[in-house]
Order: structure tokens, then C-alpha cells, then sequence
């Protein structure tokens, strides 16, 4: 057997010493060990339970009914809004603010010292340094929550103003700025009708003053193609014999359709619309919307056959006149009957208003709580970043602290790192969230999802709040992590 020999001043007494040590830890370790594992499979089984009793006694999921609060609702549809500036003005602010403290630094201590702090990493000093490694480090998870942030904002943006393209397109065949309606909220997504004998009075005082009128009606339904089966918004509207569009009545089949290009479905071609044959006569380019292939026909045929009711009243007629002659139209027309049947005269404006009103207050909220959310992300990621940094520096930061720098001083600097990240952060996640925004365009029929301006402003101030947020949030114990008395010895 090979006997070692014990290391100088070392006794046979101090090696078993730390034999014992080792295996003690060894212990703790095994018995951590299992402590995890018995954790780990109590919390398993607790989801197993969980689950069985979610489906046994509340179907799918737990929930609970809540108190509908419209203030609340409101205030988070808003939050785009208020982020957008942020983003805007910003990141154009942060860099001039960088720039400034550059300018500064050849006259002034404090901002020298903060420019070339904030400029490096102190624990790096000494060996090779990863600038693109360390940067994705920092800012890696704040750069996802801009992103996200973008995509988020680009897809609220399209289900909130897509609807227009459709309502756009109707407005278009059908002359004049003013509608009456049955009530002043109404858009694409209700049903409206003003009542037949009010209607027909209202156009024909309208025609003894020699102002037009034009009546249209909407249909939401189903059609088919090529075996399957999408959502549509159909417009009717009054097609003149000479028109391609013109119905003629008779049998519901073989109607005349323009049909957009979402379809797929080429000229010619015949499509199964609420079980009615239609015939695509043909087409319109970038009038749908979400899952919402948008189509015009003779208003006759879409309230005979698609509607199956050929007495159904017209959604509502347009007047070629300013609201003011529209309203006492209506309000002649309503005294020479004695009709107290509901109608409003709005504008093709407030029309399109009423549909992304709808929208936001349907989507908005959701996407708004993804924004927050995203920056909330963000900002623990980059407090973490911070916190982990000064941890690393911590030694670098007690001497300079026991040298006579101020806690200030240390702060601001690495306040400017932090606007460094957060101008990265912003640009770059809002960048990176352009393609991310695109790509429910292939997946959602009539989608056209995208980043503008305001979209792009909204994901840069999430990385860049973010940053600068978390940031703060840790610099607040500075002094305490940093504290001279621990980490320096003089």
C-alpha cells in the first residue's frame, strides 16, 4: 500500500479534521437532495389534484366572476397611448442625454468619471472581454420585452383600425358623408334598421329637395370554398340595371359578388355564401379584416337570400348633405307621421369611430396588460442585471466609497449605463418586433398586422422604462451593497 506523506506543518489530526468536514457536507448534501425530491413530487402531486378537482367541479379551470369596472377597463385601453410618447421623444431625449454627459466630460469630474465607468464592466478588467457577449447579458430579456411590447401594439392596432378597410369600402359605393342610422353607436358588428315607413319618408322629403340618398344593409355570415369554410361581412347596396352587380330578383343562386382577394377565390368562380350560390364577378384588394373576408352585392339579394327576409329594413341609408339639412329632414319626416321610431344622423367618420371603439374595448385591454406585463419583464430583468453587477463590482465600488467618492456620484454613473442599455434595449426590441408583428398576417385570414410609428414607440419605451426602472430600483441599496466597512480592509 502507498503511504503519501503529509503536506509541511500539517498533523494527522487537522487532515481527519477536514475528512469529517467533507463528509459532514456530503451529509447536508444527500439530505438536500432529497428534500428537493420529496418537495418536487409533493408539489406534482398537488397538481395532479388540483387538476382532477378543476375538472370534477368546475369543468376546464378555475375562475371566479368578477365585478365588471369600466374605469378600470378604460384607463388600461389608454396605456398605448401613454407609452408611445415615452418611446417617441424618449429615446431621442436618453441619447442627447448620453451625448451631453460626453460633451462634459473633458470639463467636468463627475461626468468623466461617469462616462468611463459606464463604458466598462471593472470585474472584466484584466481579461478578454465579450462587449457583444456582456451587452446581450444585459439587455437580452429587456430587448424581448420591447419586441413584444411591438407586437403587441401592431396587433391591437389592426383589430382596433382593420374593420375600416371594409367599412372604407362600402363608404366608397355609396355617396355622401352623412348616414342615418337607428342609433348613433352603430358599426359593422351590430344590427341596425330604421324603421321602413320613417326610412321612405325621410328619402322622399330628401327628393323633393333634391338632395340623394342611398340605402345599404350589411350581412355577417359563413362561405364556403374548396371544401372549407370562413367568416365574412357582406355589403348591400342598390345596384342600378346597367350595374355588374344587379340582381334582378328570381331564383338565390348565381348572384353577383365582388369578393376580395383574401378569398383566394379567382373571377369566375362560385362560392356557397349562408348556403346561397354566389359568383365571383368580381374583385376588391385590401378590404378584409380579422377572419373577416369582406364582399358587395345587389342590397336585394343580400336581404332576400343571404338574409333569408326580403321585408328586413336597410341598416341604415347615406344622405348627400351636411348633418345639420340631414337632421331636419329627419325631424320633418318623423312630425308629418308621428313617428317616434329611433334615428340618428352621424357622419361616415363617427361610422368608422363606432367600430374602433368596439374593437378596443374588446382587444385594448388584453394587449395593454401584455405591454405592462412586458415592461414589468423587462424591468426585473435589468434590475437583476444591476444587482448582479454590483455584486461583481462590489469590491471596486467599497474602495471608491472609502476613497471619498460620493454614493451619488456612483449612481449617476451607473444611471448613464443604464440609459446606454435602455437606448439599446428600446431601438433594438422595437426592431426585432417588426417581423414578430408581420407574421399573424400568414395564420389569420384578412389580417394585415404590422409596426409603424406608434408601434415602434411603444416597444422602445418598454425597454427603455424597463431599464432605466430597474436600474433604480436597485441602485437604491447601492451603499448598502457596497458598504466600505465589508468589502475594503484599511
Amino acid at each position: 500500500m502507498l503511504v503519501l506523506p503529509l503536506p509541511p506543518g500539517e498533523s494527522l489530526g487537522s487532515v481527519q479534521t477536514v475528512e469529517v468536514n467533507l463528509d459532514q457536507r456530503k451529509e447536508r448534501e444527500d439530505r438536500r437532495h432529497l428534500f428537493d425530491a420529496i418537495g418536487l413530487s409533493v408539489v406534482a402531486a398537488g397538481c395532479i389534484a388540483a387538476d382532477i378537482v378543476a375538472q370534477r367541479y368546475t369543468g376546464d379551470k378555475f375562475s371566479h366572476s368578477l365585478p365588471f369596472l369600466k374605469d378600470v377597463q378604460e384607463g388600461i385601453t389608454e396605456v398605448d397611448a401613454v407609452l408611445a410618447p415615452v418611446g417617441m421623444y424618449g429615446i431621442p431625449a436618453t441619447i442627447a442625454f448620453i451625448a451631453a454627459v460626453k460633451a462634459r466630460a473633458p470639463f467636468n469630474r463627475r461626468a468623466a468619471f461617469a462616462d468611463e465607468f459606464s463604458s466598462r464592466e471593472p470585474s472584466a478588467d484584466g481579461g478578454r472581454r465579450h462587449r457583444l457577449g456582456g451587452l446581450n447579458r444585459r439587455v437580452g430579456m429587456a430587448v424581448a420585452g420591447a419586441a413584444l411590447a411591438t407586437f403587441t401594439a401592431g396587433i391591437a392596432t389592426e383589430v382596433s383600425e382593420g374593420p375600416n378597410r371594409a367599412i372604407d369600402a362600402f363608404n366608397s359605393q355609396v355617396a355622401g358623408d352623412t348616414l342615418v342610422v337607428q342609433y348613433k353607436q352603430a358599426m359593422t358588428m351590430v344590427e341596425s334598421g330604421v324603421q321602413t315607413d320613417l326610412q321612405a319618408k325621410i328619402r322622399a322629403i330628401a327628393e323633393s329637395r333634391g338632395i340623394a340618398t342611398h340605402s345599404f344593409s350589411l350581412n355577417l355570415g359563413v362561405y364556403e370554398y374548396n371544401g372549407s369554410s370562413y367568416t365574412d361581412l357582406f355589403g348591400g347596396i342598390e345596384a342600378p340595371v346597367d350595374s355588374p352587380l344587379h340582381w334582378g330578383g328570381g331564383a338565390c343562386e348565381d348572384i353577383p359578388a365582388l369578393v376580395d382577394t383574401s378569398s383566394n377565390a379567382p373571377v369566375g368562380t362560385h362560392l356557397l355564401v349562408n348556403g346561397i350560390d354566389v359568383r365571383v364577378m368580381g374583385t376588391t384588394d385590401h378590404a378584409s379584416s380579422m377572419n373577416r373576408v369582406s364582399g358587395l352585392m345587389d342590397q336585394e339579394a343580400l336581404k332576400s337570400c343571404l338574409a333569408q327576409d326580403p321585408e328586413k329594413p336597410s341598416f341604415g341609408f347615406s344622405v348627400v348633405a351636411d348633418t345639420n339639412t340631414t337632421q331636419s329632414i329627419v325631424d320633418e319626416a318623423r312630425e308629418d307621421i308621428g313617428s317616434k321610431a329611433p334615428a340618428a344622423v352621424i357622419t361616415k367618420e363617427q361610422y368608422k369611430a363606432n367600430s374602433e371603439i368596439f374593437w378596443d374595448e374588446n382587444v385594448k385591454p388584453i394587449t395593454s396588460v401584455l405591454s405592462l406585463a412586458a415592461m414589468g419583464v423587462s424591468m426585473m430583468a435589468m434590475a437583476s442585471s444591476m444587482g448582479s453587477r454590483l455584486l461583481r463590482n462590489r469590491a471596486e465600488l467599497g474602495a471608491r466609497l472609502a476613497a471619498g467618492a460620493k454614493v451619488s456620484t456612483l449612481r449617476f454613473a451607473e444611471m448613464v449605463r443604464a440609459a446606454k442599455d435602455g437606448v439599446v434595449a428600446g431601438v433594438g426590441g422595437a426592431l426585432v418586433g417588426i417581423p414578430l408583428a408581420i407574421v399573424p398576417n400568414a395564420i389569420q385570414q384578412g389580417f394585415d398586422a404590422g409596426a409603424g410609428a406608434h408601434e415602434l414607440a411603444v416597444g422602445a419605451a418598454v425597454g427603455l422604462l424597463g431599464s432605466l426602472g430597474g436600474a433604480a430600483i436597485k441602485l437604491i441599496g447601492l451603499k448598502k451593497v457596497a458598504n466600505p466597512a465589508e468589502t475594503t480592509r484599511i
